[in-house]
């Protein structure tokens, strides 16, 4: 993406000036990792004001720099932008990558494993495909702005995480993305302190369907069947992962060998496939089971 592009799709931009259009590496809102070619996006934060940083990006020879200060917007020198909104500017230019963006998207969410899990389906993906993977845990608005802002466009797969602390988020989010295919590793009591109960908590994680492009495909825990409602089964297909003997993915046996790795079976389309997991937690097993499924 050019310096020139990433400025249209900001939208409402107050005042730029553009010295040399250029294209632009990657997009950061930590003053610490902004690099040759980056695009740096100022936020103010609880500590810092990331406007002051923005002339020091530029200094490093950042692409392009946000700022939402006019007076150290105008103090800046190189290609730089002012903007009212640094969220909805960053937002915007993921929604502008999205919009072009060729490939299939997965979304995930889920009380436990949902980084875990992005991971391995990405990995596995990986030995075929080209897969862009969202980072860590970016899991909120600001987050999966930012893993959509650097969106590779020439992979055929991209891969996003989704949290939630308050109700409605999951599904602003899932419309954002737009999945073609979603998964929720699982429902628990994490962050059910702002929800009623564990229905509504399963309603919001759930609720990732609402933006899922046409024919979409589910894939859910089996354990989670319960909170599948017959509104949500109207809207896409729904595929099980677990170890009840009617999931699309079957958890068949699992042993550990003495020096810690987990062997395993999983049975797809009544075809037994066997794997080996180098890690000490057992629950990275289940975690597996989406990979295998995607």
């Amino acid at each position: 993406m050019l310096v020139t592009q990433a400025i249209n799709a900001m939208g409402s931009i107050q005042m730029s000036h553009v010295e040399f259009d250029q294209e632009i590496r990657n997009f950061t809102i930590d003053s610490r990792q902004f690099r040759k070619g980056s695009c740096f996006v100022a936020f103010v934060g609880e500590k810092t004001d990331g406007n002051l940083y923005g002339s020091d990006a530029l200094d490093a020879g950042a692409a392009l720099a946000v700022f939402t200060n006019e007076k150290l917007y105008a103090k800046a020198s190189g290609n730089k932008v002012l903007v009212k909104d640094a969220l909805k500017a960053l937002k915007n230019v993921g929604a502008y990558k999205l919009s072009k963006y060729k490939g299939k998207k997965i979304a995930l969410t889920g009380s436990v494993g949902k980084t875990t899990t992005k991971e391995l389906i990405s990995e596995v993906l990986r030995t075929r495909k080209r897969v862009y993977t969202s980072y860590g845990n970016y899991n909120n608005e600001l987050g999966v702005a930012l893993c959509a802002a650097n969106l590779k466009m020439g992979t055929s797969w991209a891969v996003f995480e989704m949290g939630t602390n308050s109700k409605g988020e999951i599904k602003e989010l899932s419309e954002y993305i737009k999945p073609n295919v979603c998964v929720v590793t699982g429902i628990g009591h994490a962050h059910i302190g702002r929800f009623g109960d564990i229905n509504e908590l399963a309603a919001e994680k759930f609720s990732i369907v609402e933006g899922m492009e046409s024919k979409g495909i589910l894939y859910v825990a089996d354990s989670c069947k319960r909170f599948v409602t017959a509104n949500i089964k109207q809207k896409t297909e729904v595929r099980y992962f677990g170890s009840e003997m009617s999931s699309q993915v079957i958890l068949a046996d699992v042993n550990r060998t003495v020096d810690g790795d987990f062997y395993f079976t999983a049975v797809t389309r009544n075809t037994p496939y066997c794997f080996k997991l180098n890690h000490i937690y057992s629950h990275f097993v289940l975690n597996a089971l989406p990979a295998i499924a995607i």
